[in-house]
């Protein structure tokens, strides 16, 4: 099998199956484990730029008589466009005719949608978000994110991890906004770092750092990060404070805990570790909490960028059940929180279904008061400002900056406990 062939196989398997496609293209990987790394890194940028591009991939090919491409006329048009040498077969020669290169024109084949590759459930709500530069916004989404990470302040400064990542031969440079980023300009096998095996660097996007330090500003000595995943945020919280202050992590997924786990020892982080089942069963833990950190379960939608497969993934009825359970998870969340602490909810989401909206929904069904982010003070304030919405929440867009979509909003809890 040729590049072609493999990159279509991936595809294949995300059109019976679509969950995550960088899973998809992991266990296949796994399961042909004679492909070298260059090969690999290869059909991983077919697989993902096919995914990116499909719409506009399939108007080049009607142009060439081809009313339903198979998957593999798709890579193979996606490879011609990139300069790669690959050979056409007879029924796609009419390529070679087509200018690439060439700005949208209104005769493009389905339109500027076609041409933007955005599928009807992102580009209507990214018209309505962004009515006077829908374009560029919908160009910027379909670049891909260069790799950022974080450096690890409880084993050393920014600058000795990026010397580091440079003795390592990892070409590294300071983020523009979080104080703490490291971007790297490609995807390189970070386990092969020393930088990474000690600690000094932790996976993190710059867009995730700027939405923690929203949560690490609102202070507190009693933490609790109720959907901790396999940890960033946690992680991120605990370098901040220095261990002056308890954090639990808690998430009903097991293998993302353990993975956690491992990234804290070797970070030198003290965190809690709870399960979700475990930590309902603690009733000594209720009302305790100062700050409660909620990155609720969302389409991810925000990522977009990172995981163009995203956009085939999202339909009306996935926005729908997230924020059903966004919101069981919230209602069952206020019970940790004491009198007069804080509560941040977080999505990696752009759709205003699963942000604003459920803001409000917060504020009229919960025991909770607007703390706008404005409010919050101490160093992290300054880094803050410029994505700071008028209603007071936070808002990191990936069409302006080299990171993922977050929303934050931020609330306090006044008068008796809510258990």
């Amino acid at each position: 099998m040729n590049t072609p062939e493999h990159a279509a196989a991936i595809l294949r398997a995300f059109q019976i199956e679509p969950k995550p496609m960088d899973r998809i293209a992991a266990e296949y990987f796994l399961r042909h484990k004679s492909l070298g790394s260059r090969a690999r890194r290869e059909i991983s940028e077919a697989v993902f730029g096919v995914t990116r591009w499909q719409m506009r991939l399939d108007a080049w090919l009607s142009m060439a008589g081809v009313v339903k491409p198979s998957i593999l006329d798709r890579v193979i048009c996606y490879l011609f466009w990139q300069g790669a040498s690959t050979e056409l077969p007879h029924h796609l020669a009419f390529l070679k005719k087509v200018d690439f290169s060439a700005p949208f024109e209104r005769s493009f084949p389905g339109g500027l949608q076609s041409y933007l590759s955005m599928p009807q459930i992102f580009y209507s709500r990214i018209v309505a978000m962004y009515p006077s530069r829908s374009f560029d916004a919908c160009e910027m989404m379909n670049r891909p994110i260069p790799p950022s990470l974080r450096a690890n302040l409880l084993k050393g400064k920014r600058e000795d991890a990026i010397s580091r990542l440079r003795t390592d031969g990892i070409d590294a440079l300071p983020t523009g906004h979080s104080p703490f980023g490291i971007r790297i300009p490609q995807r390189v096998n970070l386990r092969e770092s020393s930088a990474y095996r000690e600690g000094l660097v932790e996976v993190q996007d710059e867009g995730s750092q700027l939405a923690t330090l929203v949560a690490a500003g609102a202070g507190g000595r009693n933490i609790l990060d109720l959907c901790a995943g396999a940890g960033g945020k946690s992680l991120m919280l605990a370098m901040l404070a220095g261990g002056s202050a308890r954090i639990v992590a808690s998430d009903p997924d097991s293998g993302k805990l353990s993975e956690l786990k491992k990234r804290a020892r070797r970070a030198g982080a003290a965190i809690d570790v709870i399960g979700s089942k475990e930590l309902s069963k603690r009733g000594d833990l209720r009302g305790k909490f100062d700050l409660i950190l909620v990155d609720a379960p969302c389409t991810g939608s925000g990522t977009i960028r990172r995981n163009p497969d995203v956009r085939w993934r999202v339909t009306d009825s996935t926005i729908a059940r997230s924020v059903s359970l966004q919101r069981d998870i919230l209602k069952s969340a206020v019970a940790w929180l004491a009198p007069g602490g804080r509560f941040v909810y977080l999505t990696c989401s752009i759709f205003p279904e699963e942000n604003e909206e459920q803001a409000l929904w917060i504020l009229k069904n919960l025991p909770l008061s607007p703390g706008p982010i404005s409010e919050i003070g101490g160093t992290f304030r300054g880094y803050l400002e410029e994505f700071i919405t008028p209603e007071g929440f936070l808002r990191i867009d990936p069409s302006r900056g080299d990171w993922d979509g977050f929303f934050v909003a931020s609330f306090y809890l006044s008068g008796e406990n809510f258990v």
